[in-house]
């Protein structure tokens, strides 16, 4: 890897990655983890320290370590410019942060410019350079985060990424499907993500107190095992899925919807199942689809949904601290406020 790259930083469920991608070619690029159950973040400034230690001894081939040019952030929730306005469970005990100025933090902490971004916006930057969106002006990304714990989406229309007013646009796990549904961790209730959550999977499966699941794993085992309590919580959550997906065709028109997550309700990669022809498609997933399906044709808007292709792709929180780094190198200098030109004319 050439001296010169752009780091990108990305926290998601229990995990920090980072990201070193070199600034002469994108797609030469490592990335490395480490558990991560939420911090401060100085913390997070720590973690990543380390992590970029033990990957520039990696990269090191007698030419020293790589030469850090820009940084990148990218947290989940809602970000506004330089600040994490709201940012669930990146705090210790499951708690969030609140108004953190990371922007700045990072360009204390490591001395070139920074920007931040939400990660699933920043799992669509990596798509449209380097994934399924590559040469699309317009899609969607959905992401299904591991063990079903979040819902989210980033929107790209007419070759430009969507972020709203105040940095909240693509929040698809909280549109609201079922007035007065169950709770959802951002407060409301009978949001899409509580809908189609771990909790209220394992709620369907072990209703009637019979505690024959505790994981999504062992849920999805339950309908290889032929349990019809287990199918039918599956294609309902793919129901309320669909139901979402619909919103989104009838809202946006996109040509296509990337949609990335566990393979128990995604399946396995397309290119997986080339590779390795046992890699099938579990049926948990099947079923999943199956509802997403029914439901998306159901309620989009005429004949849209057929304009609107649903593919499989390979989103993740590695994928987001890549594209955050792809962000980083590609913005703008930053320029020096009127004071600091002041002082720089009369110097």
């Amino acid at each position: 890897m050439p001296r010169d790259c752009a780091l990108g930083i990305a926290i998601g469920p229990r995990r920090l990655v980072v990201a070193l991608v070199s600034a002469d070619n994108v797609e030469d690029h490592v990335t490395d983890g480490v558990d991560f159950d939420g911090g401060t973040t100085e913390d997070v400034v720590n973690e990543t320290r380390r992590l970029v230690e033990r990957l520039g001894r990696y990269l090191d081939m007698g030419e020293g370590p790589p030469r850090i040019v820009a940084t990148g952030a990218a947290v989940p929730g809602q970000v506004d410019d330089d600040v994490v306005v709201f940012g669930p469970n990146l705090a210790a005990w499951a708690k969030a942060w609140k108004n953190e100025p990371f922007v700045r933090i990072l360009q204390e902490a490591f001395g070139v410019p920074a920007v931040l971004e939400n990660d699933v916006n920043a799992m669509l930057l990596h798509e449209q350079e380097l994934g399924l969106g590559h040469g699309r002006d317009s899609f969607v990304v959905v992401y299904l985060a591991p063990g079903m714990t979040g819902l989210g989406s980033g929107i790209a229309i007419d070759g430009k990424l969507l972020r709203g007013h105040a940095g909240g646009a693509g929040e698809f796990g909280h549109l609201v499907a079922q007035p007065g549904g169950p709770k959802c961790v951002c407060g409301n209730r009978g949001c899409l993500e509580a809908m189609v959550s771990i909790d209220t999977i394992l709620r369907n499966v072990n209703w009637g107190d019979r505690h024959v699941a505790r994981s999504l794993a062992e849920a999805a085992n339950k309908v290889d095992d032929g349990d019809p309590r287990a199918q039918e919580a599956f294609r309902q959550a793919g129901r309320w899925f669909g139901q979402g997906l619909s919103a989104l065709v009838n809202l946006l028109n996109p040509p296509l919807i990337v949609v990335g997550g566990p393979e128990e309700v995604v399946g396995p990669l397309p290119k997986a199942r080339k590779a390795f022809q046992k890699a099938t498609t579990r049926r948990s997933a099947q079923l999943f689809r199956e509802g997403y399906r029914e439901t998306l044709r159901l309620y989009s808007f005429a004949e849209l949904h057929g304009y609107c292709a649903i593919e499989i792709g390979s989103l993740s929180i590695e994928k987001a601290a890549v594209g955050v780094a792809l962000l980083a190198m590609r913005a703008p200098e930053p320029q020096p406020d009127e004071a600091a030109r002041d002082a720089l004319t009369t110097a």
